[in-house]
């Protein structure tokens, strides 16, 4: 019994912080999140660990990935460096990229601040790509390039998995010229926000 009422003070307690946290970082508009705090959320929040398991589904055992836009580096950490060789993780944001590096270090992987449209890439051989929920942060103008520059990154093959807060149709028409036919879908997070996702592989 006394177990249980501890079990259930915890998720109460980190409930509460977890509803603090959300309340500074949207006054602050903070351009990363940090993800501790969605698993004191509770157990019946679960849709944003989606990236985390679709995005270490996307590695092959002992692969080489590169992960953009990578906040403050939880997913880097907790779910994509136990399937890879190394991730090399990529973020604009100079805090979460220092955040990333106290909280999240891991001998798998190396954190750089940079802008993902102009900072050349650690490498030229990835197996898998990672772009999650930062898509429609690019600037329109921009995109198609960086989907050029994120195919040369890739191994004839290789996997690009992400996802953006833009229409399927957009998405499709963006990938078609430097990718085969992506995987494409929604899910509902609840609260009005629809996260539209795509995995697709380099055209060889």
């Amino acid at each position: 019994m006394f177990l249980e009422l501890a079990a259930d003070a915890y998720i109460i307690g980190g409930k509460s912080l977890a509803w603090i946290y959300r309340k500074i970082w949207g006054r602050r508009r903070l351009k990363y999140f940090d993800h501790r705090f969605d698993h004191l959320r509770g157990p019946q929040h679960t849709c944003w660990q989606e990236r985390g398991v679709l995005g270490a589904l996307a590695i092959p055992d002992g692969g080489e990935v590169l992960d953009l836009c990578c906040g403050e580096g939880f997913y880097a950490r907790y779910y994509y460096s136990s399937r890879a060789s190394h991730v090399d993780a990529i973020d604009l944001d100079l805090s979460a990229i220092q955040i990333a590096k106290r909280y999240n270090r891991h001998e798998s992987v190396s954190f750089y601040a940079g802008d993902v449209t102009a900072v050349p890439f650690p490498r030229s051989d990835y197996d898998t790509v990672i772009f999650f929920s930062a898509l429609h942060c690019i600037p329109e103008e921009k995109r198609s390039m960086l989907m050029s520059k994120v195919a040369s990154s890739l191994k004839p093959g290789g996997t690009l998995v992400g996802s953006a807060s833009l229409p399927l149709g957009s998405i499709a028409e963006l990938l078609a010229a430097h990718f085969e036919v992506p995987k494409l879908w929604v899910s509902d997070w609840g609260n009005g926000r629809m996260e539209s996702y795509f995995e697709c592989r380099r055209l060889r």
